[in-house]
């Protein structure tokens, strides 16, 4: 089993200026890896998927999704973001802008800064 992307995490989360953009990333990259691992037994490969999940459920939470939204490494030049990530920016959102205006002023602000309009 190709230990590569635990072994950056790792080194990630105990590095001085790590953030939670980074850690998505790359826990995100650890569920990526996992399927196409080939040298475990079927048991073994399911306890493992069975741990990322479980961690993976735990950080994948709306505020984890606005740190990655923000970082400056997985900003595209398009501004896409996924549907999944804008629905975790939308919820997230509602909770500190409490009117549509609010949060209309604040979507509009994502989208210059995705297109490095501002």
């Amino acid at each position: 089993m190709d230990l590569q992307p635990f072994d950056t995490i790792l080194h990630l989360v105990y590095k001085e200026g790590c953030t939670i953009g980074l850690l998505y990333e790359f826990l995100n990259k650890i569920g990526e890896a996992l399927l196409n691992v080939g040298n475990l037994s079927a048991y073994q490969l399911l306890d493992v998927r069975q741990q990322w999940l479980h961690q993976w459920e735990w950080f994948y939470q709306p505020i984890h999704v606005v740190a990655f939204i923000l970082h400056l490494l997985w900003r595209k030049e398009d501004g896409f973001v996924t549907p999944k990530l804008h629905e975790g920016w939308i919820s997230y959102m509602a909770t500190i802008f409490p009117t549509i205006i609010d949060q209309n002023a604040i979507e509009d602000e994502l989208l210059q800064f995705l297109r490095k309009e501002g």
